[in-house]
């Protein structure tokens, strides 16, 4: 697999990780879903999905070829 391939993956990844995490209580998967109190493995879900998108995003920039313009 090439950066690009592994950047994307990281970046949607992440994003589904970092929405399920702070929308657990909505969609039931929380410790109490009649409060809607964000907690703190919820916060460490978060942070986690949120740096794997920053991953993601590094590696599909430097995935990308810089075209030769001498071809």
């Amino acid at each position: 697999m090439n950066k690009r391939v592994i950047g994307i993956v990281l970046l949607l990844g992440g994003a589904a990780v970092a929405i399920a995490s702070l929308a657990a209580d909505v969609i039931g998967i929380g410790d109490n879903p009649v409060t809607f109190e964000i907690g703190w493995k919820q916060i460490i879900g978060a942070i986690f999905g949120l740096l794997s998108i920053i991953v993601g995003i590094w590696y599909i920039v430097k995935g990308k070829k810089p075209k030769d313009y001498n071809d």
